[in-house]
């Protein structure tokens, strides 16, 4: 959405050059790119984006009974609809159990009374082509119970929209800078995400990718969590970087980095794409011989 609208590239070249990962405990799954407006609330990216066009409506104000027709009515205007759901009463997840979780809704069909989502599916995998009905989505929205009120997105449905209107937004290089340190450096320079919880930054995700794939290799692709979000937002990142580069040499910053760092994103894809078939169907050999090891 931002990039239809931010033609120059800049919110994405200042933005997500820092990866955040969760370690609940094992597997560890590295599972987002960072940026310094998303740490606490979860929501500031978009209450600060100037490329966004942004409304919150707290749940209490949009009732099980009327959010079919409140997305429907939005949509209709051009705007996608974040929110929170327990996928538990949606029949394409096939939860048998209570499940938080934010999807975002995009379209419709009143032929067939169902809406489209975009969310992670099995095994992590981005899927566009979810679907759910208008009483699967009354009853996900209505059965949700907030499970973390410490972020102000599990108490809303959301509005996005992209806008041309920046409001006067330049690269901003001393925030650029501080998220290449905090990167660096391992350390949350902007603060945390969830006290309590354990949060890892920049080069520390790397040692828990390592160990994860030394994992399957001990465990001969056997008794594992199949999880390929951390290979994704590893290639993500490095396509983010590439973009930054880019950015910078279109300006004349600095020179030689994007042509250099293209090969970096090559090497991200071909572990990514090592890995899948790893879990399609290991191989030893694949695993740890020296001209195809990921670990």
């Amino acid at each position: 959405m931002i990039d239809a609208v931010d033609k120059e590239g800049i919110w994405l070249a200042a933005n997500y050059n820092n990866i955040i990962g969760y370690k609940p405990g094992a597997p560890f799954c590295l599972y987002e790119l960072s940026i310094v407006q998303n740490r606490e609330c979860g929501l500031n990216m978009f209450y600060q984006c100037p490329f966004l066009d942004f409304y919150k409506y707290r749940r209490a104000e949009v009732i099980a009974d009327t959010v079919t027709s409140f997305i429907r009515q939005y949509i209709e205007e051009g705007y996608y609809a974040p929110l929170n759901i327990d996928r538990g009463y949606l029949g394409f997840y096939g939860i048998g159990h209570r499940s938080n979780h934010e999807v975002m809704v995009y379209g419709y069909d009143d032929a067939k009374e169902e809406f489209l989502l975009c969310d992670n599916a099995l095994n992590g995998k981005y899927r566009t082509d979810i679907c759910c009905t208008y009483e699967e989505m009354r009853a996900g929205y209505g059965h949700y119970v907030p499970d973390n009120v410490k972020l102000d997105l599990h108490d809303g449905i959301l509005l996005i929209a992209p806008t041309e209107d920046r409001f006067e937004y330049e690269f901003p290089v001393r925030v650029f800078e501080a998220q290449i340190r905090e990167y660096l450096n391992i350390a949350p320079t902007f603060g945390g995400r969830e006290r309590g919880e354990e949060w890892i930054y920049g080069f520390e995700n790397y040692r828990y990718l390592t160990t994860y794939v030394d994992g399957i290799i001990r465990a001969k692709g056997k008794d594992f969590k199949k999880d390929i979000r951390c290979f994704c937002a590893l290639l993500d990142h490095k396509k983010g970087l590439c973009h930054t580069f880019a950015y910078f040499e279109k300006y004349r910053e600095v020179e030689e980095f994007w042509e250099r760092y293209t090969r970096i994103v090559e090497k991200a894809f071909i572990i990514r794409n090592k890995v899948l078939k790893l879990y399609v169907e290991y191989k030893e050999e694949a695993a740890i011989s020296p001209s195809g090891s990921i670990a």
